[in-house]
């Protein structure tokens, strides 16, 4: 999976009027963050911390954006974002807190808040064997389906987005990851998509994700720049 950014068309031939048709009702409404102290937030509630998890995994990246238009895809620029996962893996099941920052100074505020958070939970049956793993997906964007392999190295969720008008130009997410373990690296692609009764899908925009994976470990000291 290529993570260039293309040659982001003319100002003219950008597709700018689309891309603000997202609405706040549309991604805004699929994070909703807490407005005020003691209001529901995007993660479940809870009076105890999350429990100990058997793994602590994180990563730290960038997803950079395409609007598909005029029969192709093209860059999105503004809607890029920065990005941090910490995700928790139990014994049948793995929760992820997403926190996501949109830093470019000509985002229009179409897809939300600048700073979103997101909660995503996969359970799949406690053996998991060497073939496809069935999933279960249930988050603060909508809930779904998909199939992770038995190495737990690549996954494709699929989920009806959650809170989205039906004027909206989609209303179905597909995430697929690649989770590269020894090479310290997670890519993953998160596309938003027009369904339609039996019809064919219709793309309306594409996140590709690059990020560095982090795990707990000790150090001999602070860590310094060179």
């Amino acid at each position: 999976m290529s993570f260039i950014a293309p040659k982001a068309p003319p100002p003219h031939s950008f597709p700018w009027p689309a891309v603000r048709r997202i609405a706040a009702a549309a991604l805004a409404g699929c994070a909703t963050l807490a407005t005020a102290s003691g209001k529901p937030g995007s993660l479940p509630l809870s009076d105890t911390p999350f429990p100990a998890a058997q793994a602590t995994i994180a990563w730290v990246g960038t997803g950079l954006a395409h609007v598909f238009a005029n029969g192709q895809w093209q860059r999105a620029p503004a809607h890029d974002y920065d990005f941090s996962v910490t995700q928790r893996r139990y014994a049948q099941h793995w929760e992820s807190v997403k926190v996501q920052h949109r830093r470019h100074g000509a985002y229009d505020g179409s897809a939300g808040a600048r700073d979103q958070v997101h909660y995503f939970r996969v359970d799949y049956p406690a053996s998991t064997g060497t073939g496809s793993i069935s999933a279960r997906l249930s988050s603060s964007m909508g809930d779904g389906t998909g199939q992770i392999d038995g190495a737990l190295r690549e996954g494709a969720l699929e989920m009806a987005a959650r809170g989205v008008s039906m004027f909206a130009p989609f209303n179905h997410y597909r995430i697929t990851q690649q989770y590269r373990y020894e090479e310290g690296l997670l890519t993953e692609q998160v596309e938003l998509f027009k369904r339609s009764g039996n019809s064919s899908d219709t793309p309306f925009m594409k996140f590709e994700e690059r990020a560095t994976l982090l795990a707990p470990q000790r150090m001999a000291g602070a860590p310094h720049a060179h």
